[in-house]
């Protein structure tokens, strides 16, 4: 049996490796040159590099992609950070950049592992500190799935819970706006609960940061010999044009060039705002298919630099920068060359690329007291996640629609998970076995 995969992101990867692993031929089509979608990379004109499309970085908690790249055999190349140490400097406050609180992990029972690091998180007041401490304890065991936290925002239940306003910005700010792209007034609750219930207290090791070491779509590379010694194949540069449906059942796929595919079951792996689009016009406007359209996205811009020598020290790896156009900092090949990741970018909304470069260069250069780089490269993602806002949940979708062999999959469908890299692949996977459940 043949399974037509539309897009070679994380989720079309994960499920075409799943499939392919259960002895389907599998058919995975994208529209680039490039695979892992957003979390991919390519060749950069103004520095000769292959440079990630955005900065990611995965936890320890993230164990299904941790399993993808197991099954790549690419797992070392991108080492998590163990223990966790998250470094975070006051730019204003802070002279250099191994000063500042850190965020630490240590062997106490798992809800308190992380106490101590928060009594000595020195951009609060000790007052201000245990609050937060206290709060996180009483998160902890608080049910997520409650149905009012959905429609309640993460900062009005923290204010709720005493939660200061410099701790919404010194703390809690610095984990939504890095994991969820958004402040904690635009998140809701039950995505702040998943959040730190899942990526900071469910065990001491939950937090880890792991951070590839080579460009991104080098870790997911190997999935072309899987899928080919399947006897399927990958197809880059292949653009769908349409979903073919007849009597209600999916029958395959038609090319940009014209082509038809024909497939047993059809798995769209795509934004979902491209997906009505890749439908015939009679399906297109059904409730499952246009109401996606609905989910709002967010941006995240990622700056590139490289110097002639490093701008760093030895140890320092990443770092997050408090009252910072920059947030976070990550050092490769040495520290000659910096990726600024900056979520949630209301600082930059409307501005041009140069005014984003000359504003990130300027703080670079005062925050590491170094020259001007060599090279720059700004990269603007307007749709790089979904809104995890109030009410936004129920624009999310289950991986069967209700065209049968016809599925989804991607970060935005239903599946438990915000817009992560983990997230994109367990909607592969939940493509896959919904697959494999219809078809055997």
């Amino acid at each position: 049996m043949t399974v037509v995969i539309v897009g070679a992101g994380l989720a079309g990867i994960t499920a075409a490796v799943r499939l392919t692993d259960a002895g389907l031929k599998v058919l995975l089509f994208e529209r680039s040159r490039h695979l892992g979608g957003r979390a991919g990379s390519a060749p950069d004109p103004t520095s000769g590099r292959e440079l990630d499309f955005g900065q990611h970085v995965y936890l320890y908690c993230c164990e299904r992609y941790r399993l993808l790249l197991r099954r790549l055999g690419t797992e070392s190349l991108a080492p998590l950070h163990r223990p966790m140490r998250i470094r975070v400097i006051d730019a204003h406050r802070d002279a250099l950049p191994g000063k500042g609180a850190t965020l630490y992990s240590t062997s106490l029972p798992t809800g308190l592992h992380l106490v101590p690091a928060f009594l000595r998180y020195s951009h609060l007041s000790v007052r201000e500190r245990m609050e937060t401490a206290r709060i996180l304890l009483r998160l902890l065991h608080r049910d997520r799935t409650a149905g009012e936290l959905e429609t309640l925002t993460f900062g009005d239940w923290l204010r709720g819970q005493g939660a200061s306003e410099t701790s919404l910005r010194s703390f809690w700010n610095v984990v939504t706006v890095a994991a969820l792209n958004a402040a904690v007034d635009d998140v809701s609750a039950a995505w702040g609960f998943m959040l730190f219930q899942t990526g900071l207290l469910a065990n001491r090791r939950a937090a880890e940061v792991g951070v590839p070491q080579v460009p991104l779509s080098r870790l997911v590379a190997p999935a072309e010999k899987i899928i080919a010694d399947g006897g399927g194949k990958l197809l880059l540069q292949s653009p769908v044009a349409q979903v073919e449906v007849e009597r209600g059942r999916a029958k395959g796929v038609r090319l940009a060039d014209g082509t038809r595919v024909p497939a047993d079951a059809v798995v769209v792996a795509t934004a979902h705002r491209q997906l009505p689009g890749l439908l015939p016009h009679e399906h297109a406007g059904h409730p499952f298919f246009s109401e996606v359209l609905q989910l709002p996205v967010r941006p995240i811009i990622d700056v590139h630099m490289g110097f002639a020598a490093p701008v760093t020290s030895p140890e320092f790896s990443f770092a997050v920068f408090l009252n910072s156009p920059v947030q976070w900092v990550f050092a490769h090949e040495g520290g000659r060359r910096l990726a600024v990741s900056i979520s949630n970018p209301v600082d930059f909304r409307r501005a041009k690329r140069d005014e984003i470069a000359g504003a990130v260069t300027a703080e670079v250069q005062r925050l590491f007291r170094c020259g001007r780089p060599e090279w720059i490269a700004v990269r603007r993602h307007a749709s790089a996640t979904f809104d995890v806002g109030p009410g936004k949940a129920r624009f999310r979708r289950p991986q069967k629609t209700p065209i049968a062999r016809l599925y989804v999959a991607g970060d935005w469908t239903d599946t438990g998970w915000p817009a992560t890299m983990e997230g994109a692949v367990r909607s592969g996977e939940l493509a896959a076995d919904a697959v494999l459940q219809d078809l055997r």
